[in-house]
């Protein structure tokens, strides 16, 4: 097969950067390194690859790329909805592609509306108060009123972004500073959600011949209790794959990764974060609906390996599903 892989244009990124400008330089490392081990992958099993440019022109590009089907690890570096606006112009092209369609990642990228979609299917999430459209104590009152402590996020940014000891808030007066933080620093409103003091985990899952979770693998974090940016790109987080839990909590856990992914409407491969409350119990956080691919540091490969699945079986698990979905269109 002819396979197009999307590269991302470090001008335009830069000049699509808003408040994540200052990690696009990590972002486009990291989107480089993982196409790179995925042409490398592909290549390895017969097919040829194509790296086509994520600009202005793409949809002439990908109209005249000639290619099969595109394996889309685009998870927009500079602007995270170009996530999903790739995923639109994909899906306009009619060319095949990894991974969830533009819907798809247009929700995973608003908890919001992922919160409220994984509570229409019965998925446990903790509780939260939008704060789109209230006034400031409106939105302090409206999020008090859950119960101490909280945790104020951004409403649409990931791995980590906006995340600081700050983020957890104790009283009012800490919960007003945090969303005040969150609001000038961000276009969308916070989102403010019960804080769980238990342990963090993340789930791989693979779309076969049907979904299939991968082993758990387990977040250790220090004294601050959250899974910042800054963690995450520095390492400084130990982790446990798989993790260490009874096997009833470990099949929850699975299963409510497939039907959170599910809902979305994911497809192929997609990650999804847990959170336990002081009693143990579990809650879904977010769905990553493109999960990073990098080899070393991403997520996604850490857990396809504690399965015996290394790289390159993995992008291959990941292209064969597209294929079988793209023969039934």
């Amino acid at each position: 097969m002819r396979i197009g892989l999307l590269a991302a244009a470090e001008s335009w990124e830069r000049a699509r950067a808003g408040p994540t400008a200052g990690h696009l330089a990590h972002s486009l490392v990291r989107l480089a390194a993982t196409n790179e081990a995925a042409a490398a992958a592909l290549a390895d099993r017969g097919h040829e690859t194509l790296m086509i440019t994520v600009d202005d022109p793409l949809p002439s590009r990908l109209c005249a790329a000639g290619v099969d089907l595109v394996f889309n690890t685009y998870f927009g570096p500079g602007r995270r909805q170009d996530q999903a606006n790739v995923a639109s112009l994909l899906e306009y092209a009619g060319l095949p592609f990894t991974g969830g369609g533009a819907s798809c990642h247009f929700l995973g990228l608003s908890k919001p509306l992922s919160k409220r979609l994984f509570l229409a299917h019965g998925i446990p999430t903790p509780p939260f108060v939008d704060t789109t459209g209230l006034a400031r104590a409106a939105a302090v009152e409206a999020a008090a009123a859950i119960g101490f402590p909280l945790i104020v996020k951004t409403a649409a940014e990931g791995e980590g972004i906006g995340l600081e000891e700050s983020s957890v808030v104790r009283t009012p007066d800490e919960l007003g500073r945090a969303m005040d933080r969150i609001a000038g620093a961000f276009a969308d409103a916070p989102l403010v959600e019960q804080f769980l003091p238990g342990r963090e985990f993340t789930v791989g899952v693979l779309d076969g011949m049907r979904p299939v979770a991968l082993p758990i693998l387990e977040l250790v974090l220090g004294d601050a209790g959250i899974y910042s940016y800054d963690a995450k790109v520095s390492g400084g987080v130990a982790e446990r794959c798989p993790a260490p839990l009874e096997e009833p909590v470990a099949r929850i856990m699975g299963d409510l990764a497939v039907r959170a992914g599910i809902a979305l409407g994911c497809r192929d491969c997609w990650r999804v974060d847990f959170r336990m409350d002081a009693g143990g119990e579990v809650f879904v956080l977010e769905v990553n609906t493109l999960p990073g691919l990098m080899p070393g540091y991403s997520d996604l490969p850490k857990t396809a390996e504690a399965a015996g699945l290394d790289h390159g079986q993995l992008v291959a698990a990941i292209l064969a599903s597209a294929v079988r979905r793209s023969a039934r269109r």
